[in-house]
């Protein structure tokens, strides 16, 4: 599991804190979340792209983005404002709770937290449906 800070049910958790950077989850971390969708994992990014990942530094924030795709969906991070893609997330269990809250509305970030190779982000919520 790849850093994983969720439990309950079907892995829900303490939630996103306040996050460094560029700010923040939702949650409590004080509280358990029953709520499934509130999501905060770190994960390495898969395929990064080279070009991308150099101008990358540690609290960088980017956008996580579900590309659906038969038979499989495909969740990238690009980078804000260029929509150029920095690589995917492949690794984490928490990808099918985050594909199928995708659907429903909600919306997650991703804040570089180790520019290593791979580099390492971690994925939190940003926007509940409305």
């Amino acid at each position: 599991m790849a850093g994983r800070t969720r439990t309950g049910p079907t892995g829900g958790g303490n939630g996103g804190g306040s996050g460094g950077g560029g700010g923040g989850g939702e949650g409590d971390p004080g509280r358990p979340d029953t709520d499934h969708c509130n999501l905060n994992f770190i994960t390495p990014l898969q395929g990064p792209d080279p070009a991308v990942v150099a101008i990358l530094t540690p609290g960088a924030q980017l956008d996580v983005e579900v590309q659906p795709g038969t038979p499989f969906s495909r969740v990238v991070c690009r980078v804000p404002g260029t929509g150029q893609i920095a690589g995917s997330l492949a690794a984490a269990n928490e990808l099918i709770d985050l594909i199928a809250c995708w659907s429903e509305g909600h919306r997650y970030r991703g804040e570089v937290v180790g520019t290593q190779t791979p580099p390492m982000i971690r994925v939190y919520r940003s926007q509940r449906p409305h």
